[in-house]
């Protein structure tokens, strides 16, 4: 488990990074964007299509900071009524039933993938394959959270 804590802990610092580097990306991108706008008078094409995946980047892998927190959405209140032996029970299903939407979403951006790699973006003219990845790496990260959570779950 030692070792599992060392990789969850650098993986999350990586993403926490990550996620830093492409909000910081996006401020200076729409800067730019707003200053030739208004001040030069000549609007750039790119940024807008930059700022958006930036957002898309940063909200998938955001994604799995928010599953490592327990963070989503939930009906605490009524499993809370449950003794606690039923809650780990419910809380074990209900990862799950993530888990499976989880991989099914992961499968289907795998093949998705394939079809949007040939398609290039309007402005950056870079492939569609990388805006696109942030699905499969956002839903990979969800999963391999998911699956610590339910090993935790396990050794309570």
């Amino acid at each position: 488990m030692r070792l599992l804590d060392i990789l969850h802990r650098v993986s999350n610092w990586c993403v926490g990074l990550l996620i830093v580097l492409l909000v910081s990306l996006m401020v200076i991108d729409v800067n730019i964007g707003v200053f030739c706008r208004y001040v030069l008078n000549s609007a750039l094409s790119w940024t807008e299509e930059l700022s958006r995946y930036c957002m898309i980047w940063a909200a998938y892998l955001g994604m799995s900071f928010a599953v490592r927190d327990n963070q989503h959405m939930g009906l605490f209140f009524i499993v809370e009524k449950f003794s606690p032996r039923a809650r780990s029970y419910i809380e074990i299903a209900n990862r799950i039933i993530v888990m499976i939407f989880l991989v099914i979403v992961f499968r289907y951006s795998l093949n998705h993938l394939r079809v949007v790699r040939i398609q290039s973006s309007p402005s950056l003219e870079i492939s569609m394959f990388w805006p696109y990845l942030a699905v499969t790496v956002g839903m990979g990260l969800m999963m391999l959270e998911n699956l610590r959570h339910m090993i935790l779950i396990k050794f309570k």
